[in-house]
């Protein structure tokens, strides 16, 4: 049993390398690394067809369609079943794939198999406080009410998915500009359950100044469309009733806010980080508990 790793790259050619490598470095062997390139302007395509281990392809967008689509045309290309979306930014740990196919054959009930992360810097160091984070418990078993709310993988890198559950959820919604990971992993939780593998960490998730959290997400209209897709979506909406997916759309918000708040914080900006606090708070003040502690270890991630 093998694992289908899908990077889009687009204009990566600075980090590129590094995520391969640590593709490179599994302990696990059997696996094949898809690159998507999506039509990038710098020398990213070259650079990924330089590689000539034989379990690497490289694959093309026609123009720029973006991350969503270029998962997507990876997830249709993939050979084995389970399925790994790394992003060309990013690395695994060296035990990331054996640990997650190892507890994905051990719950084969489960559809997503998932880990903890560290973030690195643009240099590749460790910084910040999620690094002590990974033994806190996460969501395990049936999840979807858990997932609704909040993100829970700081993206696909982490994870393991099952191919079969994406095609038969629609795959990736590629309308979806921002948050179309958040969108996918709910579906999947509700169509299976979902295992953590508690004190793994899977992923070294780089932040960059000119990344998508750092300059993209800076107002809820950016994350709207997806929250609309995915609480109208026929999945989600056969799960739950409608009170529950009322009062679940409500902590949504306010969880979409506290995010806003927290990337604030760690870009120093105060004024606009109060502002999305407090209107996470006045959206649902029972999240206050949580919203106040996740923006207090942002404002700490500059620092530990």
């Amino acid at each position: 049993m093998g694992i289908s790793i899908i990077m889009p790259a687009y204009n990566a050619a600075a980090t590129l390398d590094s995520a391969v490598q640590s593709v490179l470095a599994q302990n696990l062997t059997e696996w094949e690394l898809i690159i998507i390139d999506d039509h990038s302007a710098d020398d990213t395509l070259t650079r990924a067809r330089a590689y000539t281990d034989s379990r690497i392809r490289v694959l093309q967008t026609p123009v720029n369609q973006g991350a969503a689509a270029a998962r997507q045309l990876g997830t249709q290309a993939a050979r084995y079943d389970w399925l790994n979306y790394l992003d060309a930014d990013d690395r695994l740990t060296p035990d990331a794939l054996a640990a997650l196919l190892q507890a994905a054959q051990k719950n084969p009930q489960a559809g997503l198999v998932y880990a903890g992360y560290s973030r690195i810097n643009a240099q590749g160091t460790r910084y910040g406080t999620r690094r002590f984070l990974h033994r806190w418990p996460r969501p395990n078993g049936h999840v979807l009410p858990a997932f609704l709310q909040q993100n829970r993988l700081v993206n696909g890198g982490l994870a393991l998915a099952r191919r079969d559950l994406v095609l038969q959820s629609g795959g990736w919604p590629v309308e979806l500009r921002t948050s179309s990971d958040w969108a996918l992993w709910c579906l999947l939780a509700a169509l299976a359950p979902v295992h953590y593998v508690s004190g793994l960490i899977a992923l070294e998730y780089r932040e960059l100044p000119t990344g998508i959290t750092q300059t993209r997400h800076t107002a809820l209209e950016h994350v709207m469309p997806a929250i609309d897709f995915v609480f109208a979506h026929p999945l989600i909406r056969a799960r739950l009733t409608p009170h529950q997916l009322a009062r679940l759309r409500q902590r949504k918000l306010a969880q979409a806010q506290t995010l806003l708040a927290a990337h604030a914080l760690r870009r120093q900006q105060y004024r606009p980080a109060f502002a999305h606090l407090k209107a996470a708070l006045k959206q649902d003040w029972r999240h206050s508990p949580r919203a106040l502690a996740q923006c207090a270890l942002a404002g700490l991630d500059g620092w530990v």
